[in-house]
């Protein structure tokens, strides 16, 4: 079974998806919620096996709630569930640590698709372009390079960190900037 939180901050897209979802075998939703404050109070409490969160959010974004999830005790895979799942967040997504992203327009057995694959510590994200990288990595501060590197390579912050000779909350705030430059600059609403 996999205990899913579902994050997304229209009532009608929580609903829908939370009925779905408790109607697919294997699947177990916990509970729906709207904000990224919700969202971390319900991950504490519920410790859900995967979260599926949308990126627009009313008070903050999915890559910021992805990176507070994944610094959690019991931290959940992340699925970000996005009408704007293009390469910029791809990209965006790897950098925070998402495990999945999935474009809000695909069939629902394929959402559930991934949902599972996640739950048993796949990624399901698209394939990333190496010249949307290699843009991404031209609009870094110099010193951002090796973090971005090591994140995209799948190492944590706390790893980086000591590699770096840095605490892991200042490469966490390096991170968090890099997601905001690269989000702002790709022109990717937000």
């Amino acid at each position: 079974m996999i205990r899913l939180l579902v994050v997304d901050d229209h009532a009608a897209v929580r609903a829908g998806l939370f009925s779905l979802l408790r109607r697919e075998p294997g699947l177990v939703p916990l509970g729906a919620v709207s904000t990224v404050a919700e969202a971390l109070r319900e991950a504490r409490s519920l410790e859900p096996d995967v979260a599926l969160i949308d990126f627009q959010l009313p008070d903050g974004d999915g890559l910021q709630l992805c990176r507070d999830l994944k610094l959690l005790p019991r931290p959940p895979r992340v699925v970000l569930y996005s009408a704007f799942a293009r390469p910029a967040l791809a990209v965006a997504a790897k950098l925070a640590g998402a495990d999945g992203l999935i474009d809000k327009g695909v069939e629902v057995d394929s959402l559930f698709d991934s949902i599972r694959a996640v739950g048993r510590g796949e990624e399901v994200l698209p394939p990333l372009d190496p010249e949307m990288i290699s843009r991404c990595t031209a609009r870094l501060e110099p010193s951002d390079v090796s973090i971005f590197g090591m994140l995209m390579a799948g190492t944590s912050t706390a790893d980086a960190a000591g590699v770096l000779g840095s605490e892991q909350r200042e490469i966490e705030d390096r991170l968090r900037a890099m997601l905001g430059d690269l989000l702002a600059e790709s022109s990717t609403p937000g």
